[in-house]
């Protein structure tokens, strides 16, 4: 099944973010992108896995802020977006997504 708009858009923008991120405005983006992923956990049931992605992803983001080899931090980065897609395939929506209608299975 493939991932829910409600969770594929964070996603999207977040890699975006990460994409164009230069060591002027990476403190900038990638607090974005982090916001972008607390946007789309609002709406998923936590369980111990999707946890560790989301704080995975967050702190490989979070260290692009500071690298001085950005380049790699960004590849760390968007690989730990793609770990946190694969694991949101599993992710059920949370009582607020499902009062808002989102339901997604």
């Amino acid at each position: 099944m493939p991932l829910p708009e409600t969770l594929r858009e964070p996603l999207a923008a977040a890699r975006s973010m990460i994409g164009r991120a230069h060591a002027f405005d990476a403190g900038l983006l990638t607090g974005n992108a982090n916001a972008m992923l607390t946007n789309a956990q609002a709406f998923v049931a936590r369980d111990a896995t999707i946890s560790e992605t989301f704080d995975a992803a967050r702190r490989q983001i979070g260290a692009m802020a500071d690298a001085r080899a950005l380049d790699d931090a960004r590849t760390f980065a968007l690989q730990a977006i793609d770990a946190l897609e694969h694991s949101l395939l599993r992710a059920r929506p949370n009582d607020h997504a499902r009062a808002l209608g989102m339901d997604w299975f």
